[in-house]
């Protein structure tokens, strides 16, 4: 299994992520599409994508998240380097980790408290 020690894999890239993202020392930007984040660091920026996986031809809104991307991009816009998710574990790790960056761009964590917090007082209410 590779690890940060070894960057040039998607595992080992993943890891660095997620490190300097638990670290709040990368701060994730939203995009257009909605199943890509990017985040600026020296040089350019890193992006990290999922591709729902589908047949050639059918369009489905709810498709298995499939094929995981890490890109590296210069300012120049020029594609430095691309790793992809090749194994059952590196696509599970990316799922949990795609669930991370979503919810901090978007959110979501306080949205998804403040609305259990309503829920539970409202479950607590006398009837």
């Amino acid at each position: 299994m590779a690890t940060a020690n070894n960057p040039n894999t998607f595992r080992g890239f993943l890891e660095l992520l997620e490190t300097a993202t638990r670290r709040d020392q990368l701060y994730w930007e939203s995009t257009p599409d909605d199943t890509e984040f990017r985040a600026p660091i020296s040089g350019g920026h890193v992006w990290f994508a999922r591709y729902p996986e589908v047949p050639p031809g059918v369009f489905s809104p709810d498709a298995t998240p499939g094929r995981f991307t890490i890109t590296l991009v210069g300012f120049d816009n020029k594609v430095l380097e691309r790793f992809y998710a090749l194994n059952p574990e590196d696509v599970i790790e990316a799922a949990r980790f795609f669930g991370v960056v979503r919810r901090k761009v978007q959110n979501l964590d306080h949205s998804y408290d403040t609305m259990l917090n309503d829920l539970g007082q409202k479950a607590n209410l006398p009837q």
